[in-house]
């Protein structure tokens, strides 16, 4: 239904805002009567707009048809369990690792134990014919119709013009003279002896066409007038505005809106061509008025004879207006450089909405509470909320929103590589490689590329036809050994087919692969590792492989080799340079050893334990410098013991001491110092100074580049509320949900937040939080649109069982009684046969829908459900116990 309902607000939106814009146009024209070529062009806009896809912003029309809206949120109360299948709650797995030393308490109250499986029926699936589906079919039929009958009519005119010839000389003459007064070159014209008024056919280059009858009487003024009239149609290019017609007739036919603006475009287009006869001959008025009256008499009706592709007249019905500007008016035969420019400017306007067929909608605005958390943190939060947004519209497929979305990260957090490497593949995936291009430069300018860089930069070049720049860079992926053979499918390198480069690199890519397949078995790895390296020379992590095996099988020197040219390839690698140390403790070089050690230290090796127990240093053991490496890095290891002690026996004034004692270490990195401020943090909570820890909590997210934003956040909002510090608590506690955390039952039940529980946007907030949850699932970025997808998707085959179930329980715990009954139907039909019938039931029950509780209640027995028990105490079945069914029901069972 979605893409139906997308359709429809296309429609209606384009005909509402056409229609407004067709009010504008009269007016305007009724006030612009002597400019008839400036309301030709007006109405041609509006026929522009009415098949145009819908505008790109959201008008007042857009909002009325289909408003962008945030979640409705209600008030919410604890609710007791259905029957669930495990111990953990759907969510718990779904809280980052990252905080099992932050402030998160898990209460959640224990389900009940596992009910045996019994089989399901199976179940049939068909197709039904919807009313949509006939719709459809209707205007494809009707499309194909219309343009069937226009092209044997054009079929039929071009036979009898085949019967044509050239006209005398004295004709051609006029013609020439005509045609230099109206600054335009002469037409080839036909003579022809069955029609009854002269047209423009434009099959082709536009031709003349005249009654071979009427060749003689060209001398007449009215005639000359009429002439006139129709080389002005050539003048003005209206075959072109009739080849428009005949496309939007095809796609439009059953508009009625259509045919209106159709008919005022043909008569504002006839009486400027009159306007131009006129010019050219000021003195033949009458004579042009008795020569339409002429052809009136004849009955002629051109556009029976070929619609949409000659500029002819448009009917008597508009015969009293025009030989009324005829005789009387003074009338502009063009548009003046003023009104031209004001027309280039509506146009804009008007082609501003071409666009996908995706609605397009702005950015669901950040909360307000952003204002009220601390500006250190405050562009991070509104990152990661867009983020957070991005991803969602990832998971739905929604490639231009995410592309808007990660823009926007970036546009708070502009060094941020997931936001640029996730904008990176949704410009992709969007069909917007320029985009795409443009982020990967940045990432490679801040030299953070990875093994998938040059094969994205690839694609994102082939698909803007750079095709010599795209094959440059698959071959630095193969040379690099950071290739996929799959990519060279890919349909952007389609126009790379036939090139003899591109086959010889998948032809290695898929050698590679094998290779790589091959390296893993104990035997010749030093042979295939060569190999792979004879293909992919500037693969750091390949030589890298060939010196820990050279130097396990004593080759020294070519273990050397190999560590030399991975340091060359990888600089920052401080596993080459301990491999180098290694490699010259074992052949008796000691300095050399001992400076490849301290420059792997330097570069970020600090596993102490490793060096201790690793024979391969065993010849610099009793050197000062070694003992001076191994001194340095004990003591940080010891700390970081100590501390994890510490924490684990819960002695947080330890903890406390140990903290301030590491922060003195001249030897911490980045990672360093952002962990120890996240443990002074939780020390900090755990000591119950709930204002500090919220310090380390904001001085953590502020500094930390690997910081989970959300659960900081979260964990922000759990120490202010502990601190009495409401206001701030449901801040950071509605930004944390906005950001992705999104697990409604801990919320629901943490202590931390008893402090919210008599505020009404406590529940309100639960329920947003299970409804973020529901969004990323769905790709949605509003509860609305989720709603509208919600049955559509979920029968889609698009979630596995597994998502399905977590979507029900979601819903469930967001209260969302009726979705949740429909979610665990789905479950069921997915063969989860052991208690989604039963838990459909307790939906309906909380619904008060007792006929369909009871129905699923039925459908639960028959696949094994039945303990009576747990039925008896259940209160999600309060509602039904007062029923008389509910007795019968248990009766039925207790028979069994």
């Amino acid at each position: 239904m979605g893409g139906n309902m997308q359709i429809l607000t296309w429609i209606t939106e384009n005909t509402l805002v056409a229609l407004a814009l067709a009010v504008v146009v009269a007016i305007v024209c009724r006030f612009s009567r002597q400019r008839p070529a400036l309301c030709h062009a007006l109405w041609v806009l509006v026929l522009i707009r009415l098949l145009a896809p819908p505008l790109p912003w959201a008008t007042p029309i857009s909002t009325l048809i289909h408003p962008i809206t945030h979640a409705n949120v209600a008030a919410t109360h604890v609710v007791a369990e259905p029957y669930a299948e495990t111990l953990v709650s759907p969510h718990a797995a779904q809280i980052p690792a990252s905080t099992h030393l932050t402030p998160i308490n898990e209460s959640a109250s224990g389900p009940f134990e596992y009910v045996k499986p019994v089989p399901v029926p199976e179940v049939k699936w068909s197709i039904p014919f919807t009313v949509p589906t006939a719709l459809m079919a209707s205007w494809l039929m009707g499309m194909i119709l219309i343009w069937a009958v226009q092209s044997r009519r054009i079929w039929r005119m071009g036979r009898v013009l085949s019967l044509g010839f050239e006209p005398q000389q004295p004709f051609m003459q006029v013609v020439k003279q005509l045609s230099s007064r109206l600054s335009m070159d002469a037409p080839r014209v036909r003579m022809v002896q069955r029609v009854g008024s002269p047209f423009i056919w434009a099959l082709g280059k536009p031709q003349l066409v005249w009654p071979s009858w009427q060749e003689e009487q060209i001398g007449n003024p009215g005639q000359k007038a009429v002439l006139a009239h129709e080389l002005a149609h050539i003048r003005r290019h209206d075959h072109w505005t009739r080849w428009f017609e005949l496309f939007s007739m095809g796609l439009l036919w059953w508009h009625p809106f259509f045919w209106f603006i159709r008919r005022q475009i043909r008569e504002y287009a006839e009486l400027s061509c009159d306007a131009w006869a006129i010019h050219a001959f000021p003195t033949h008025r009458k004579a042009l008025a008795h020569a339409l009256l002429d052809a009136a008499e004849r009955g002629f009706h051109p556009s029976k004879v070929v619609t949409a592709m000659g500029a002819t007249a448009a009917g008597r019905r508009q015969f009293k207006r025009r030989l009324t500007m005829i005789i009387q008016n003074k009338s502009a035969h063009r548009v003046s450089a003023g009104w031209l420019a004001a027309l280039c400017c509506c146009l804009l306007f008007v082609l501003s909405g071409w666009t996908t067929l995706e609605p397009v909608t702005e950015l669901p605005a950040a909360p307000s509470e952003l204002s009220d958390i601390d500006p250190r943190i405050e562009s991070i939060a509104r990152a990661q909320i867009a983020l957070t947004m991005g991803k969602r519209y990832m998971n739905g497929e929604r490639w231009d929103d995410a592309v808007a979305a990660f823009e926007e990260a970036l546009r708070f957090l502009p060094n941020n590589e997931h936001a640029s490497w996730s904008l990176s593949h949704a410009a992709l995936e969007a069909g917007r490689p320029d985009i795409a291009e443009r982020t990967l430069m940045q990432i490679k300018d801040r030299k953070n590329d990875h093994d998938n860089w040059s094969m994205q930069m690839a694609q994102a070049l082939a698909a803007q036809g750079k095709q010599q720049a795209a094959l440059n860079h698959l071959r630095d992926a193969v040379e690099s050994a950071q290739i996929n053979a799959e990519i060279f499918v890919d349909p952007v390198f389609e126009a790379l087919a036939d090139d003899s480069e591109f086959n010889h690199l998948m032809r290695q890519s898929l050698k590679l692969s094998k290779l790589k397949h091959d390296k893993k078995k104990e035997e010749n790895q030093r042979q295939t590792l060569r190999e792979i390296l004879e293909i992919a020379p500037r693969s750091a992590s390949t030589w890298g492989r060939l010196g820990y095996v050279s130097i396990s099988e004593g080759d020294l020197a070519e273990a050397e080799k190999a560590f030399r040219q991975q340091l060359e390839l990888d600089p920052e690698s401080s596993t080459a340079a301990y491999n180098m140390a290694c490699t010259f403790s074992k052949s008796g070089n000691l300095s050399e050893a001992n400076q490849w050690l301290q420059k792997a230290v330097a570069l970020g090796w600090d596993d102490d334990e490793h060096i201790v127990q690793d024979s391969d240093l065993d010849a610099i053991r009793e050197t000062s410098a070694y003992r001076e490496v191994l001194d340095q890095l004990s003591a940080e290891t010891q700390l970081g013991h100590d501390i994890k002690k510490a924490h684990k026996h819960e002695d947080h004034a330890k903890v406390s001491d140990l903290l301030l004692e590491a922060e003195k270490l001249g030897t911490l990195d980045d990672d360093d110092k952002a962990w120890i401020v996240k443990h002074r943090a939780s020390t900090n909570y755990h000591q119950k100074q709930y204002a500090e820890a919220s310090e380390a909590y904001i001085e953590h997210l502020a500094t930390s580049d690997h910081a989970d934003v959300d659960s900081t956040l979260y964990n922000i909002a759990c120490c202010k509320s502990l601190n009495g510090e409401i206001e701030q608590a449901f801040a950071y506690l509605t930004v944390a949900i906005e950001a992705g955390f999104d697990s409604a039952d801990h919320i629901r039940h943490d202590s931390d937040l008893d402090a919210l529980h008599d505020d009404a946007r406590f529940d309100q907030l639960v329920l947003r939080a299970a409804q973020v949850d529901l969004l990323a699932a769905f790709g949605s970025d509003t509860w609305d649109t989720f709603m509208r997808d919600f049955d559509s998707r979920l029968t889609s085959g698009s979630f596995s069982k597994d998502q399905i179930k977590n979507i029900s329980w979601s819903l469930y715990n967001g209260e969302q009684w009726d979705l949740a009954a429909r979610a665990f139907a789905h479950l069921r039909e997915k063969g989860d046969n052991r208690t989604a019938a039963y838990n459909a039931a307790c939906c309906y029950a909380q619904a008060q829908n007792a006929d369909q509780a009871f129905a699923w209640l039925k459908r639960a027995l028959a696949d094994g459900f039945d303990d009576v028990h747990h039925i008896r105490k259940d209160k999600d079945l309060a509602s039904l116990r007062a029923d008389e069914r509910f007795e019968k029901f248990i009766a039925a069972i207790d028979h069994e």
